[in-house]
Parts: C-alpha cells; sequence; structure tokens
C-alpha cells in the first residue's frame, strides 16, 4: 500500500509539474497575445496617420495646381498685352515714319 501512495504521491507531483509548466505557458501565451494586439494598434494608428499624410500631400497638390493653372493664365494674358503694346508700338513708329517721309 506504501509503494501505491508513494506512487500516487509521485504521480501527482509530475501532474502538479505539469500543471504548472501549463499555466506558466498560458500565462506567458496571453501575454504575446497583448504584446501583439498593442503591436497591431500601433500599426493601425501608423496607417491611419499615413493615410492623412496621404491625404493632406494630394490637397496641397491639388492646391499647387490650381495655383499653377492661374499663373498659367496670366502668363497668357501678360503675353497678349505684350504683343498688343508691341503691335501698338510698331504701328505708331510706322505712322511717325510714314509722317517724316510725308514731309
Amino acid at each position: 500500500m506504501q509503494g501505491t501512495v508513494e506512487e500516487a504521491l509521485a504521480s501527482s507531483g509530475r501532474t502538479w509539474e505539469c500543471l504548472q509548466l501549463v499555466c506558466s505557458s498560458a500565462a506567458a501565451g496571453q501575454q504575446t497575445v497583448r504584446e501583439l494586439e498593442r503591436q497591431v494598434a500601433e500599426a493601425a494608428a501608423r496607417e491611419r496617420s499615413l493615410e492623412e499624410t496621404i491625404e493632406e500631400a494630394r490637397s496641397e497638390a491639388r492646391r499647387y495646381r490650381e495655383e499653377a493653372s492661374g499663373l498659367r493664365q496670366n502668363c497668357e494674358k501678360l503675353k497678349q498685352v505684350i504683343l498688343q503694346s508691341q503691335r501698338a508700338s510698331r504701328s505708331r513708329e510706322r505712322g511717325r515714319e510714314a509722317g517724316e517721309t510725308e514731309e
């Protein structure tokens, strides 16, 4: 009977050690899961931040395109004004030359 009791105690000791290992592994697993959840949350926050940055960059690019378009239009208008001014100046010059030749 003593042998059976000793065997039962040894067996229960091994079972206890096994349970401790399982619990320890489970706790480590839970800690790993929490750490992974934290990393996922950080990655999601970084992704949102990058999406906001991309949207801001797109918005800024639209503003620059609009500004560039307005500047191109202003340049075209200025070119037209300069050309008209040059034509008018040439016309006056020809008029003066014609007036000088008639005299």
